[in-house]
């Protein structure tokens, strides 16, 4: 696993590297983020597509040109946000149209320090995983928002976890 993450760091910075040296990065966003994270051994797992944080948490970094140079300030945003956000986000960083119907918001006015008031008014995100991977019951669904985490199984006990007290999601709520 080491390996893995020591070789995609070295791949990124060689292409950083080049996207600099052609003169590229003076107008390249810059999106790192992945589609599942990966239990290690917490909660007694090693694999992902599961509810737990270590799965079901990613990054969502971006990287502007003014950031880059100094002109902004990089921003953190507290409020769980989706990747299918990711789009509409690169619509409105690129200043192209957004077509209609997409499901995300878009956050570029949040990674410019400004207000997104669609962000600041969603109520949580949505995860399911509804293929049966390890047999009937395993499928779920998930809503999270900045604090709390409810899980709900076909055929099982729901689960309910108050993320700022425990993180680890040890205590279940219901």
């Amino acid at each position: 696993y080491f390996a893995s993450v020591d070789f995609l760091d070295e791949m990124l910075g060689d292409f950083l590297a080049i996207l600099e040296r052609d003169g590229l990065l003076d107008n390249t966003v810059i999106i790192y983020t992945s589609d599942h994270g990966e239990l290690c051994g917490e909660h007694g797992l090693f694999w992902k597509n599961t509810w737990h944080e270590a799965s079901a948490r990613v990054p969502l970094i971006v990287s502007t040109p003014e950031q880059r140079c100094g002109e902004q300030a990089a921003q953190k945003i507290a409020a769980p946000v989706s990747l299918a956000d990711l789009f509409p986000t690169l619509c409105g960083l690129a200043q192209a149209p957004q077509p209609e119907g997409l499901d995300g918001i878009d956050l570029s006015d949040a990674v410019r320090g400004d207000i997104c008031a669609e962000l600041a008014a969603r109520p949580g995100i949505i995860t399911e995983s509804v293929v049966p991977r390890w047999g009937a019951g395993t499928e779920f669904r998930m809503l999270r928002n900045a604090r709390y985490k409810y899980v709900a199984f076909r055929g099982c006990e729901d689960l309910a976890f108050d993320l700022a007290n425990d993180p680890n999601e040890q205590i279940n709520l219901l």
